[in-house]
């Protein structure tokens, strides 16, 4: 009898599952906390926020509340989010020197998001080589700014390495044990700077910056290599003049430009997000939707889908087919960048609904937490320590669903659906 294979959507989405299990049981043990050990649900909730990048804690301070066993747990699951427990193993097999088969390969072509076969084992080996180089670059950068403004030399070493792992791989949790969050380095330049630049750099993707390494001029870069870059600027400058412009007096500009780099995807926060304006919360939550790029430690429904969706409104509007840099983009593709758009959009609206009727909160707060979830952001606004248990599993459940991708989900829905063999007449329905 023939063994009925896996789909790599399912081992996908079964292998962030498992590694969410793990880190559970591993976060429930009394040696992780300070004090009482975490309950099972903020235990689970804590383990699923890490491995899909999210950084949203139920307890209010990180660096007291978790031992040195802890805060490692915790690093680890961050950095196995980021590059995926597949990507990591698949990587460990490669060192080792096994053969990778065409259906592991096939297996991280999809874990990578990547459209082609050809290639994917370099590919594999580039990206950890150079996720594990950029956050050695900003660890050591990071011993320059905590060594002088902390007393214990462990301490400052244990917290650089935290904090490049966190920013690079856009989880946005930090173990400062201060109470004002990162705020109190607000004003330091090195620390906005790195940070920023460790955000922004796993949100270009590891594969876009290979390109620009190696390839140094912009006509030789790939198509996808030149939009991602060209969206990242003009979201990061828009972003950041309209914070500033919103804001006026109240921030500075490199904390507008900070907000508008980091609460793109990773989260972290160096103002008080309950003071900021209404039209700078409807800005972030913009910036959220969108997210960084594919391929990358960043979440939302992805720069290149926005682009597509964008390019293809104005083409549409023109009466032309889309086309960008002298290149024809296929319906295919449009189409899946609206059904991601629109299943995103979906899944705010159901999810926002369940909150405002489960916990008493405003509809601001409501339609933002959820927004924020869903794109594995982590900005919050209100307290999450007081929601319910019911809604901190819808909370997990949406942060699963933001990480491995409402397209993934909807392939394991109708994965075993029959192929259509009726043909039916076309009928065009009136909308608009």
């Amino acid at each position: 009898m023939k063994k009925k294979k896996l789909s790599p959507y399912i081992i996908i989405a079964l292998s962030f599952l498992i590694v969410i299990l793990i880190g559970t049981i591993l976060l429930r043990l009394p040696i992780t906390t300070t004090q009482e050990p975490l309950s099972w649900m903020d235990a689970f909730f804590t383990a699923t926020s890490m491995i899909t990048i999210t950084g949203i804690m139920p307890v209010s301070n990180v660096g007291v509340t978790f031992t040195l066993f802890g805060k490692i747990v915790i690093a680890a699951l961050i950095q196995i989010g980021g590059l995926s427990i597949l990507t990591l193993t698949m990587y460990m097999l490669v060192i080792l020197g096994a053969k990778i088969n065409v259906n592991n390969r096939t297996l991280l072509k999809e874990n990578l998001n990547y459209d082609s076969l050809q290639g994917i084992v370099k590919l594999l080996r580039r990206i950890v080589v150079l996720t594990l180089s950029i956050e050695l670059i900003g660890i050591i950068i990071n011993l320059f700014i905590f060594i002088p403004n902390m007393t214990n030399l462990g301490e400052a070493i244990g917290v650089s390495i935290f904090h490049a792992i966190s920013s690079f791989n856009n989880a946005g949790v930090d173990i400062l044990g201060v109470t004002e969050h990162i705020s109190h380095f607000k004003d330091n330049i090195l620390f906005n700077i790195n940070t920023l630049m460790l955000v922004i750099l796993g949100g270009l993707g590891t594969m876009v910056i290979y390109d620009l390494i190696h390839k140094k001029r912009w006509r030789k870069l790939t198509i996808h290599s030149k939009i991602v870059v060209k969206m990242t600027l003009l979201l990061l400058i828009t972003g950041m003049i309209f914070v500033k412009l919103f804001e006026g007096d109240q921030v500075t500009w490199l904390e507008a430009l900070f907000m508008s780099g980091t609460s793109r995807t990773a989260g972290f926060m160096t103002l008080n997000i309950h003071e900021l304006r209404n039209a700078t919360i409807a800005l972030v939550m913009m910036l959220m939707f969108i997210g960084a790029a594919p391929m990358s430690t960043g979440g939302g429904i992805k720069i290149t889908t926005f682009y597509v969706i964008i390019k293809s409104i104005f083409s549409f509007g023109r009466g032309k087919k889309t086309i960008t840099h002298r290149r024809y983009i296929s319906d295919e593709t449009k189409m899946k960048s609206f059904i991601l758009a629109q299943a995103s959009i979906l899944v705010i609206a159901i999810i926002g609904i369940l909150l405002l009727a489960i916990e008493n909160i405003g509809f601001k707060e409501a339609v933002f937490n959820t927004m924020s979830v869903l794109s594995n952001t982590g900005l919050m606004i209100g307290n999450i320590n007081e929601y319910k248990d019911i809604s901190k599993f819808i909370i997990i459940i949406t942060m699963y669903i933001g990480r491995v991708g409402p397209l993934t989900i909807l392939h394991l829905i109708y994965s075993k659906s029959a192929k259509q063999s009726i043909v039916f007449i076309e009928e065009k329905l009136i909308i608009g």
